[in-house]
C-alpha cells in the first residue's frame, strides 16, 4: 500500500481501495452506520409487531394491550437501533443513545404532521415518546457499559 492506495504485482496501476465501515483515517463511516443502526432497529420492531400480531391473532388477548405492546416494540427498536449507533461510532455512546431516542420521537412527530393531524402529547402519546427516548438512551448506556476501558478497575 502506497499513500492510501493498493498496488497490485501485475501492474504499476493503483487501485482504490475498497468501501468499507472504516475511512481512511481509521473512522467509521457515519452514514453507513446511522443507515446500519436505522435498518437494524426498524427491523427489529418490525418483527416484534409482527410476532405480536401473531399472537393476539390466536389468543383471547385483550385489544386494549395493543397500544402498549406496540410502544413496547418501538421502544426496543429504539434500544437496538441506539446500541447499534454507539458501537459504531464509539464515542459519547450515551449522547448516541439519546439522538436516537430523539430521532425516532422527531419521526413519529413529523408523521403526524405530514397525517394532517395537530401533535397532541396526551397520556398515550407522551407515554411512547418516553418509551422511544428512554430506549434509544438505553441502547446507548448498554453500549457505554459493554465497550472495553469503560467498567471500573477492581
Amino acid at each position: 500500500m502506497q499513500g492510501g492506495v493498493f498496488m497490485t504485482a501485475k501492474n504499476s496501476k493503483p487501485r482504490p481501495p475498497r468501501p468499507g465501515r472504516r475511512s481512511a483515517g481509521g473512522k467509521p463511516n457515519l452514514v453507513l452506520v446511522l443507515l446500519c443502526s436505522f435498518g437494524c432497529g426498524v427491523g427489529a420492531a418490525l418483527i416484534l409487531l409482527a410476532i405480536m400480531a401473531q399472537i393476539f391473532a390466536h389468543t383471547a388477548l385483550s385489544l386494549d394491550l395493543v397500544k402498549p405492546f406496540a410502544s413496547a416494540a418501538a421502544a426496543i427498536g429504539a434500544l437496538i437501533s441506539g446500541y447499534v449507533l454507539a458501537n459504531g461510532v464509539r464515542q459519547k455512546r450515551l449522547l448516541c443513545g439519546v439522538a436516537c431516542g430523539a430521532f425516532y420521537c422527531l419521526c413519529l412527530f413529523c408523521a403526524t404532521v405530514l397525517r394532517g393531524t395537530v401533535p397532541v402529547i396526551d397520556q398515550q402519546n407522551g407515554t411512547l415518546l418516553a418509551a422511544l427516548l428512554l430506549g434509544g438512551t438505553l441502547g446507548g448506556g448498554l453500549s457505554a457499559l459493554g465497550a472495553p476501558g469503560s467498567a471500573p478497575q477492581r
